[in-house]
This record gives structure tokens, sequence and C-alpha cells, in this order.
């Protein structure tokens, strides 16, 4: 059974990158406060829907974009809001640290 389970994930993951799409992936952290992460920072590409939050270690995952240029929105209670330009390519992972 263990097998089996291997080639679904195999299969769903060639299946995703068929479809030419990107994957951002990122950490938000205080750079003030020795590099704490920010949990829970809500996270955005300006002008559209797509949104997420970072987890308790300030990490982020946004699957499936179509490639092209974006603008990354974080917004965090108590600090300034930041935009990031960034570009998303087809089959690849955008990384912002």
């Amino acid at each position: 059974m263990k097998h089996l389970f291997t080639i679904l994930i195999l299969a769903i993951s060639l299946s995703t990158f068929a479809q030419e799409k990107g994957k951002l992936e990122g950490r938000v952290i205080d750079q003030e406060n020795l590099g704490e992460p920010l949990i829970f920072a809500q996270i955005s590409l300006k002008n559209t829907n797509i949104q997420a939050e970072t987890d308790f270690r300030g990490n982020f995952t946004m699957d499936q974009l179509n490639p092209g240029a974006y603008t990354l929105v974080i917004n965090y209670a108590g600090y300034d809001t930041k935009e990031v330009p960034l570009l998303i390519k087809k089959n690849k992972i955008t990384t912002i640290f």
C-alpha cells in the first residue's frame, strides 16, 4: 500500500507541472528583532484574490500561480505594509526571504 501512495503523489506532481504553473515560497521575519518570524502575517498578490498566511515559522506558500509579474503585499499588525515586485516563471519555484 505504501508504493501506491508514492505513485499517486508522483502522478499529482507531474500533472501540476504539465499545466506550466509556478509556485511562490517565502518567509516573513522581523529584521529589527533578531529575525523573529512574523506568524499569521497576511500575504497576497496585488490585484488578485490570491492570499496566504504565514505559519509559526513565518513561512508561506502559494501554488498554481500563472506565470507573470506580480506585486507581493505583506501585511502585519503594527508594521508598515510592504510591497515586493516579483516574477513567477512556469514550472519554477520563486523564493522570497
